[in-house]
């Protein structure tokens, strides 16, 4: 399988090229292609244009650096390389739970991917998390997405990675869909999540199981059409 492993974090994260190693040891084909500096938080930002006569960098075998956004580097890949068979982007520093899939440029990356006609997954690790535990979560990750062949064009396969695993499992749950603001909320503080600033955590949610060491999955729709409620809204302009 051709995988091309992208993410928000830039191209100095380590945790990228610990995950290209693990996917090349499984006998994968794989290219890294990552943007130059940390883009989290830019979700499904695009700035291609203003890099079109720029080319990939050559940091090493296979490893490649771009100008751009997460989303930005699905088509610099593309622009230089044959499609990919896979995408994953992360793994991403700081969850990628609850509300912030809506600002995380990891999702970012793999929705584009989507968008172009890739399957493609996430994976985000906790801030407090050390190598060892996310060692282990990967590998938990990858033989459960290669063993059961867990790749979608219907949505994104987001997995997150607690703090601490004290549970070999993986739970497929929704997002936690909640948010209420402490007062004196500290920005500074953002990346801790459930701690500083989410009050409310609903039960058998993302954060639920990520605060008991639990690592979690979520299919994350790409289009965003609300299919269900729009027979409620069409009358409102049939006249």
């Amino acid at each position: 399988m051709k995988i091309l492993i992208t993410n928000d974090d830039g191209i100095s994260s380590k945790l990228i090229l610990l995950l290209y190693n693990k996917i090349k040891k499984l006998g994968h084909e794989v290219v890294i292609c990552a943007p130059v500096e940390n883009n989290s938080c830019i979700s499904e930002s695009i700035r291609y244009w203003e890099y079109n006569d720029n080319k990939l960098t050559k940091v090493d075998e296979n490893i490649y650096s771009h100008p751009g956004t997460p989303t930005d580097g699905i088509n610099y890949y593309l622009r230089e390389f044959e499609r990919p068979d896979l995408v994953i982007s992360g793994p991403n520093i700081g969850l990628n739970a609850s509300y912030d899939v809506q600002y995380s440029g990891t999702i970012g990356a793999a929705s584009e991917a989507i968008n172009l006609g890739i399957k493609s997954l996430a994976i985000s690790v906790d801030v407090n998390a050390n190598l060892d535990t996310i060692d282990k979560g990967l590998d938990y990750i990858l033989n459960k997405i290669f063993e059961n062949n867990l790749f979608s064009l219907d949505y994104i396969y987001s997995f997150n990675i607690p703090s601490e695993i004290k549970l070999d499992k993986i739970v497929a749950c929704p997002l936690n869909n909640g948010r209420d603001f402490n007062e004196g909320f500290d920005a500074n503080l953002y990346q801790d999540l459930g701690e500083h600033y989410i009050k409310n955590i609903g039960k058998n949610t993302d954060l639920y199981y990520l605060k008991k060491g639990i690592m979690t999955v979520t299919p994350i729709l790409v289009d965003r059409t609300d299919y269900k409620n729009m027979p409620k809204i069409a009358h409102f302009f049939d006249k």
